[in-house]
């Protein structure tokens, strides 16, 4: 990576890691013009479609089993988070079953983690953790403890909290802005007195903007109104058998948004220029994170995009295309990836790192988290529709 901003010091950060939940390779690659900040890297990188996977009964990739491959290289039956509600099923981050590209760069290189989705609760490595989605501001959300100390006030790790109500209609975009916007600024804050050699910062605003924006692009009233119908009609087709779970999931994922597209097309420019919006927000704080950490490499990648159910709902349900860029030195000499799992492999290739993912982890106790926790982090996942 050449002529950016060196870090006051000199001495650039090894790796910078950046994830964006839901960033789109179709968005991407249809908008690139106006994303200055990714066009300069995309000039010397490898960039392209990044495959997701599905896990367990669903037929759309979830961000638990997701983002879970990538950081051990495995399918999610063998990784072990299988379900679009992780948490909600008693499995958290100490319950992988497969070692960790985490585990395993932490031995060789310092490292500082920054609300990367499915770390809770945050493991004890050799730097820092700040836990991301699903998460609760507890104890199990920090390693080490003191580095609340670099926390603003009125932090929030995700805009999606026990609070959330999908219908409830507004979605305040300059509080979903100035959490992203936080992070950035804690993260520097954290690396004047944490120098890490490795550091990984995860943002959620694309993934918040496509779930929640669209649903807001009629009028609440209305919207409660056709989930009241939604649950009648599934009853009245499909009855109350759990044989006909995937014809229920078919029906609220196609047919509700399809009855919510009649009614909101003249919405459908409202929703793409906030949708641009937030790319354009992500865009600007890539370009920040690279001028402020110089790193000698960068990896950023998504967990899955979005694609449309409507001729209105351009952005609604998860897609397998996702995006990924990497960009080294040396990237010209490497295999591209095509799927998520094989991103932790180019991780650990660019940092020298033994690759011995797929092993078992060693396994201590499992962190057990207390029912308020659990109960906080089941409305997280029910905002999205998780569970």
């Amino acid at each position: 990576m050449h002529n950016w901003t060196l870090l006051i010091d000199g001495i650039p950060m090894e790796l910078l890691i950046v994830g964006f939940d839901g960033m789109s390779e179709r968005i991407v690659r249809k908008y690139l013009a106006e994303f200055p900040n990714l066009c300069r890297l995309c000039e010397s990188s490898e960039y392209g479609c990044l495959i997701s996977v599905f896990a367990g009964r669903s037929h759309v990739p979830h961000t638990g089993p997701a983002w879970t491959s990538s950081y051990t290289g495995v399918m999610p039956e063998v990784h072990g988070i299988t379900t679009g509600g992780w948490l909600g099923e008693g499995v958290n981050y100490s319950d992988i079953k497969t070692i960790t590209i985490w585990d395993l760069i932490q031995r060789q290189y310092s490292l500082g983690i920054m609300t990367m989705p499915i770390t809770y609760p945050a493991p004890k490595i050799n730097g820092w953790v700040i836990s991301g989605f699903p998460a609760n501001m507890d104890d199990h959300c920090f390693y080490p403890q003191e580095i609340r100390k670099y926390l603003k006030k009125g932090f929030q790790i995700d805009y999606v909290s026990e609070e959330t109500d999908l219908f409830n209609g507004s979605f305040d975009k300059e509080k979903q802005d100035n959490i992203e916007s936080q992070k950035v600024e804690i993260l520097k804050s954290i690396y004047q007195d944490y120098e890490t050699d490795v550091t990984a910062i995860g943002f959620t605003l694309l993934d918040r903007y496509n779930h929640l924006f669209p649903q807001f692009a009629c009028d609440s009233s209305i919207a409660k109104f056709l989930t009241k119908v939604d649950t009648l009609l599934s009853r009245i087709l499909y009855g109350r058998n759990k044989q006909n779970d995937k014809k229920e999931t078919y029906y609220k994922y196609h047919v509700l948004f399809e009855l919510m597209t009649e009614l909101t097309i003249d919405r459908s420019l409202e929703i793409h220029k906030n949708i641009l919006h937030a790319y354009k927000f992500a865009d600007r704080l890539l370009g920040e994170l690279v001028d402020f950490f110089a790193p000698n490499s960068l990896v950023l990648y998504s967990d899955h995009g979005f694609k449309k159910y409507g001729r209105a709902l351009d952005f609604v349900g998860h897609d397998l295309n996702g995006f990924y860029l990497v960009s080294d030195d040396r990237t010209e000499h490497k295999e591209n990836p095509r799927t998520i799992s094989e991103i932790g492999p180019i991780i650990l290739d660019l940092l020298g790192v033994e690759n011995t993912l797929g092993s078992p982890r060693e396994m201590g106790k499992t962190i057990l988290i207390k029912d308020q926790a659990r109960e906080r982090i089941k409305k997280q996942l029910e905002a999205l529709g998780y569970i």
